[in-house]
């Protein structure tokens, strides 16, 4: 089972729910938008953080930056 795609996938899904709730009219609850704004914030890094990655493992060629990426399939 491919564990980092999946992991990745979730993350895009927690990430568009938080951004989602973000956009909810709540005023009176400062403390909950915070812990979304840190959650993404640390998804944002994470995301960097795996392209980096990416990158690195390709032999840090500047034509990755710009390459469209392939499908496996």
């Amino acid at each position: 089972m491919p564990r980092i795609p999946i992991l990745i996938a979730s993350l895009v899904v927690a990430s568009i729910v938080a951004f989602g709730i973000e956009t909810l009219p709540i005023s009176e609850a400062p403390l909950p938008l915070d812990a979304i704004d840190d959650f993404e914030d640390a998804v944002s890094i994470f995301f960097a953080l795996e392209y980096l990655v990416r990158w690195y493992s390709r032999s840090l060629r500047p034509s990755y930056l710009l390459s469209v990426p392939q499908s496996t399939t």
